[in-house]
Formats: structure tokens, sequence, C-alpha cells
């Protein structure tokens, strides 16, 4: 994946789709982009949400965190040949960028030095079309199954926050289900994305 072309290409894919048909960031303060729990909605009002329904509004208010972050939670890393992105951003100061050695960060063996970790300087405020491949596909993430079949799971590290979406087990969209397996089917071709999912399934 070490092709810029490829990955606007993929980008653009993951632009035509959403988790849901709303905006979910309203069910939590938009909480997988702050870092943290701005609100919380209720499993009585989750229930009463209508899925298919585009102008959803939560029935209760939730404010969104307008601090900046410490870089502490936000932090993610971008996959092999992402990084060449970056160069494509007419605007890079609402991101920090930092180097790491893959080594420390338990990623794969094949991962080379280095890998690019970024923080986004003030969520949820953030140029949308350069948002990298983890924010687009949250909550969902790449597996493989035990006969080595890649599925799409929720994701199931350890999150610093609440996601209402994976709590409650909601319904997903299902272009977005498409089309993020789509994208993983493509971007497990490169060993080194294959080697990372299958260390983290």
């Amino acid at each position: 994946m070490d092709d810029v072309n490829k990955w606007l290409t993929i980008y653009e894919k993951l632009d035509r789709v959403s988790p849901e048909v709303f905006d979910c960031g309203m069910l939590c303060g938009s909480a997988c982009c702050t870092g943290r729990n701005a609100g919380c909605i209720s499993k009585s009002q989750f229930k009463k949400i209508d899925w298919e329904d585009k102008d959803y509004k939560p029935e209760i208010e939730i404010p969104v965190s307008t601090s900046k972050s410490d870089g502490k939670n936000l932090g993610i890393y971008l996959f092999p040949g992402e990084h060449l992105i970056l160069d494509l951003m007419e605007d890079t100061s609402w991101i920090s960028i930092e180097l790491q050695d893959p080594k420390e960060c338990r990623l794969p063996p094949s991962w080379e030095y280095p890998v690019y970790f970024i923080n986004c300087k003030n969520p949820p405020v953030c140029p949308r079309k350069w948002r990298p491949l983890q924010c687009r596909t949250f909550p969902l993430k790449p597996a493989f199954d035990e006969n080595g079949v890649l599925e799409m799971i929720w994701e199931n590290e350890e999150l610093p926050y609440s996601c209402p979406l994976i709590e409650y087990n909601a319904p997903i969209h299902d272009d977005f289900y498409r089309v993020t397996y789509e994208v993983w089917s493509e971007l497990v071709q490169d060993p080194r994305i294959f080697d990372l999912v299958m260390m983290e399934s």
C-alpha cells in the first residue's frame, strides 16, 4: 500500500458511507473523536432510535467537548504507506505527528521504522476529507476467524470512552459494512497489514 493513489481511492470509497444514516456522534458527544465521554445515552433512549431516520436527534442534549486533547488517548498510527497522505494536505496544523519505533508499540516485526502516530489537536473539529483510516472504519475492525476468513467485528480493544453503537450492539448500515469489508479485503493484500490483522485477531 505504498501508493498514495490507492489510499486516496480508499478514502473516497469510505467517504460515501457511514455506520448509521445519521451522525452517530450525536449519541455520545463524538466520543471516538474527543477520546472522552462527553455524555451518555441510556439504554431506554437507545431502544427508541429509528435507525432508518436520517433526521434523528437524541432526546437528551449531550455537550460536545471543546477542550484540546492532551494527546494521551487520541494518538493513532497510520498504516504502512498511509503517511503519504500527509504530503497532500494543504494544512497539517490540526494534527501533531510523532515518529515511533514499531518495536516499542507492539506492532508486527514486518513494520519498519518509522511508524507515524498522529494526534488531533482540537477534536472533534478536523478536515474530514483527511481523517485517517482508523477514524473512517470505526467501530468495526478486521479479524481473521479460525479458518483464516476475513470478517468485520466490533472494535474490541480497551477504549478510553464508551461507544453506544458497540455497547448496545447497534445495527450497522449495510453499505458501511460492505464497503468497509471491501476496503479491508484490499488492505490485507499488503503483507504488513495482513500481519497486523492476524496478530490482533
